[in-house]
Order: structure tokens, then C-alpha cells, then sequence
């Protein structure tokens, strides 16, 4: 009932404001929480345009884009979660959120990467070399990865392999 009304309100802020992208953004929470996420990925676009660049607004749209359970939305969701854990890179949440993407989309060396970088954020050494380690598990890792996850091994956790 309660996020009816806020759903309501938002809707009526959003008409009498279409240019303020709090408002969408306001708006999209309210989808999101009212489990529908396809909503309000319309809605956090719609902030990104009057509010570019925000890391917020990204994350929230990548939420909402992997919560569709939609795999073509995956690469806009991935592009948003990049974008939100570059714009917030001292942030674990947003790190997280962002190998969760990359994991439902099969890659697998990327999201142990990012993993990795979750733990080097909460201070946890011993789970960031785990998860380096088994990144570059599979003989077809990127090199980009390949050297992020040799970089992680050698600071936090000794010689490369």
C-alpha cells in the first residue's frame, strides 16, 4: 500500500518535473522495490540522461537489468556496473555487483577478478590470491586479466605462478 502511494507521488513529481533526473531515479527505487525491474530500468535510464556519469544511478540500473533475469539486457547491465565501480572504486558493493553480472553472463575469469578486487576492499588478502588463482584457471583468459589477476597474486600473496 505504502509503495503504491509512493509509486503515485513519484509518478506525479515525474509529470510536473520531466527534466529532473532525482525524480526518475526516486522513481525507479520505487520499481525496484516493488519487484519490477524491467520499470525501473526505464526509470534509472531516464535519470542517466539528466544526471550522466552519476555511479549511483548505474549501479541501480545494473541491479535492475541483471533482476530482469533477461540475458540480452546483460551487456547494457555489465556497462552500467563498470561504469558505477569506476565511479565509486573504493565502494564493495558496486564490485560485487558488477562480478555478479559478468558471472550470469559466463565470464567467469572476469567475475573472480572483480571478486578479488571485492576482498582487496574489505581487507581479506587471503580471498583476493584465492580468487586470482582461480581466474586464471582456464587457459583462455584475457591478458588484461591474466596480468591484473599475476598482480594481485604478487602483492597480497607472494610470487607468481
Amino acid at each position: 500500500m505504502r509503495q503504491d502511494y509512493l509509486y503515485a507521488s513519484t509518478d506525479r513529481l515525474v509529470a510536473a518535473y520531466p527534466q529532473d533526473g532525482f525524480f526518475h531515479e526516486f522513481r525507479g527505487d520505487i520499481l525496484f522495490a516493488m519487484a519490477r525491474p524491467r520499470d525501473a530500468a526505464a526509470a534509472f535510464e531516464t535519470a542517466l540522461r539528466f544526471r550522466t556519469a552519476n555511479p549511483l544511478i548505474q549501479l541501480t540500473l545494473g541491479r535492475a537489468l541483471v533482476a530482469t533475469g533477461d540475458a540480452t539486457q546483460l551487456p547494457t547491465a555489465i556497462e552500467a556496473l563498470r561504469a558505477a565501480h569506476e565511479g565509486e572504486p573504493l565502494w564493495a558493493f558496486p564490485a560485487r555487483q558488477y562480478a555478479i553480472a559478468l558471472g550470469r553472463a559466463g565470464q567467469t575469469s572476469a567475475a573472480d577478478i572483480m571478486l578479488a578486487e571485492e576482498a582487496i576492499l574489505y581487507g581479506d588478502r587471503q580471498r583476493a590470491v584465492q580468487l586470482a588463482r582461480r581466474a586464471l584457471k582456464p587457459g583462455d583468459i584475457e591478458p588484461v586479466l591474466a596480468s591484473r589477476a599475476h598482480d594481485i597474486i604478487f602483492r597480497y600473496g607472494g610470487a607468481t605462478d
